[in-house]
């Protein structure tokens, strides 16, 4: 298998130099342990895995802080770190530790399934001597844009299914993954587990609502369960990074405007195989252009670094912008994506103009267009484009 150079890295290896201690998160099979491992070996660290039964029985509160001063190496990995809560005391005492002889470098790199808010509470288990880092699936700019961005698109960006040798082992290994994932989810407070058919029932159709409306009450009679259980089911979801609750912008702004979030997996290859989609061409034209929709934010939105709220602009006048985004420092920006031509829809142009962004832009999935502005002032360019944009100005 060839190895994909990730982009990632380098943010990694410049945090751990200036803070005691780093979690990496990241969906499951995003490649943390992968990248961890190559870290390790340049670095001379240590790594243990708690995914290890042998590990794990050996050690304990007690046992943790001695066993890693015996080792004498400058850092520790510790993979499926939150695993084991009662571990945490001990990490924060090592940590202490390496601050009170005044090396402010990394001692500790924790790997954790899960998105930014697990982040949260992992630094606060931490009692905030924690930065965290979230590895993202494969994105246009890791990749051969010119020869694999179809690829990219189709079998998603975890590199293991990215790199099978064909389209239909790529599915498989998704639909063996997602298996894993409907059987793990159980919402806090459920005195009876749902089965895993119906969890697999309801990411498909959470992935026939790509794009669209979270409407917990419709979802809640389809599965026979409570609307409670469901929203705690989309919020494990959103905790492992699976899937996205994209806001409306501007809510409460004006009257009309939009209230429920949009829903997004955030690997369009875990969307294509709940949906069983073999081939970019067996999908429906309106499958097509909310997948490649939600393929496009999620590539956009891995490219802001710093602390970004996004969110969505739709009224019901069919007034819409796919994608708002702005920091303290920079924005709004106002981004609409069309699969295929880069025709600006009055709907987006009337946006502009209620939103008043900074700058606006229209991203289209063309391979051969350049770049230009329109009088109005919005700027027409290619994904790989809008994703340097935003690294230079959100990065």
């Amino acid at each position: 298998m060839e190895r994909i150079a990730r982009r990632k890295r380098s943010e990694l290896e410049r945090r751990m130099k200036l803070f005691p201690a780093v979690a990496l998160l990241g969906q499951g099979q995003v490649g943390k342990t992968a990248l961890a491992w190559e870290i390790a070996k340049s670095g001379d660290g240590y790594y243990l895995s708690l995914f290890d039964r042998r590990v794990r029985k050996m050690l304990d509160e007690k046992r943790l802080r001695p066993h890693i001063e015996r080792v004498k190496k400058p850092f520790t990995i510790i993979d499926m770190a939150g695993s084991r809560e009662d571990l945490f005391p001990a990490l924060v005492e090592i940590v202490e530790d390496r601050k009170s002889r005044g090396d402010g470098e990394s001692c500790l790199l924790l790997i954790e399934a899960g998105s930014m808010r697990r982040g949260r509470r992992l630094k606060k288990q931490m009692k905030g001597q924690l930065d965290c880092l979230q590895l993202d699936p494969l994105d246009v700019s890791e990749i051969d844009l010119a020869n694999e961005i179809d690829t990219l698109w189709l079998r998603g960006g975890l590199p293991e299914v990215f790199n099978k040798e064909s389209n239909q082992i790529s599915l498989e290994c998704l639909q063996d993954m997602l298996m894993i994932l409907a059987d793990s989810i159980l919402p806090a407070g459920c005195t009876k587990r749902p089965w895993q058919g119906q969890m697999l029932r309801l990411l498909r159709s959470l992935a026939a609502s790509q794009g669209q409306a979270f409407n917990v009450s419709s979802l809640g009679k389809e599965m026979g369960l409570s609307k409670r259980s469901v929203v705690q089911c989309v919020r494990l979801l959103e905790d492992m990074g699976i899937v996205r609750m994209l806001p409306p912008y501007g809510q409460g702004k004006a009257a009309g405007l939009a209230r429920e979030p949009r829903i997004y997996f955030q690997d369009s290859g875990t969307l294509h195989s709940i949906l069983h989609v073999e081939s970019l061409s067996s999908m429906s034209e309106d499958l097509a252009k909310r997948s490649w929709q939600g393929f496009a934010i999620e590539n956009i939105l891995r490219h802001a670094e710093q602390p970004v709220s996004a969110g969505f602009y739709c009224s019901k006048k069919g007034v819409e912008a796919e994608l708002v985004i702005h920091s303290r420092r920079c924005g709004p920006w106002a981004i609409g994506i069309r699969k295929g031509a880069p025709e600006a829809a009055p709907g987006f142009s009337r946006a502009v103009k209620e939103i008043k962004p900074v700058r606006s832009f229209l991203v289209h999935s063309l391979r051969r267009c350049s770049r230009s502005q329109s009088r109005q002032g919005v700027e027409t360019l290619p994904l790989l484009e809008m994703c340097k944009e935003v690294a230079c100005h959100f990065g």
